[in-house]
């Protein structure tokens, strides 16, 4: 299953809150809502110039139709699936929860990270695959954090979920330690 088809398992396409697909020469891609896109937008790591001026500029200029043609930005409208809404809503303890999506950098390993923020607080991450070989990381990633946690050390992100939505798709859903970044 291509990321597209993955996408459409989680999101609900023409629906919910507008938001902005860009992506980058490498094919990588982006969702970004337009609320609170300062925010959304610490999920985009740039390192080159072209891109550090897309992460300063956006939030700003986000409603000009100019910079979207520049920028080959589509507009959108998404929300999170039911069940992935209902999870997250379970997981973060909060009411629709706000989110960022990073489509994934392109290769047979491909994964859907999202960000989930509630305002300007950066609550979490989850990433979402439909691979087995990933899964497999996935639960291996939540031993490690599990382990680290049951050691004492907790400056580390903590596990809140591991599963398989009822689609099919891998879950794993974790807390960060990462605090908003105002560049």
């Amino acid at each position: 299953m291509n990321i597209d088809e993955q996408l459409k398992q989680i999101l609900k396409f023409g629906d919910g809150e507008p938001f902005f697909s860009f992506a980058n020469a490498d094919g990588k891609r982006w969702l970004m809502p337009a609320r609170n896109m300062r925010t959304a937008m610490n999920l985009y790591q740039p390192s080159g110039p072209k891109g550090k001026l897309v992460k300063q500029g956006l939030p700003w200029l986000y409603w000009n139709p100019v910079v979207l043609h520049l920028l080959h930005a589509e507009r959108l409208r998404l929300a999170l699936s039911d069940e992935l809404r209902a999870l997250l809503e379970h997981v973060f303890e909060v009411r629709n929860p706000e989110f960022s999506i990073f489509c994934g950098t392109p290769c047979v390993h491909q994964k859907i990270t999202l960000q989930v923020s509630c305002g300007s607080r950066i609550a979490g991450y989850v990433k979402v695959t439909a691979s087995e070989a990933i899964r497999e990381v996935f639960e291996h990633e939540r031993l490690i954090l599990s382990t680290l946690h049951d050691k004492g050390i907790d400056q580390v992100p903590r596990c809140l979920y591991c599963g398989t939505l009822s689609c099919g798709l891998h879950v794993f859903i974790q807390t960060t330690q990462k605090r908003l970044i105002r560049e």
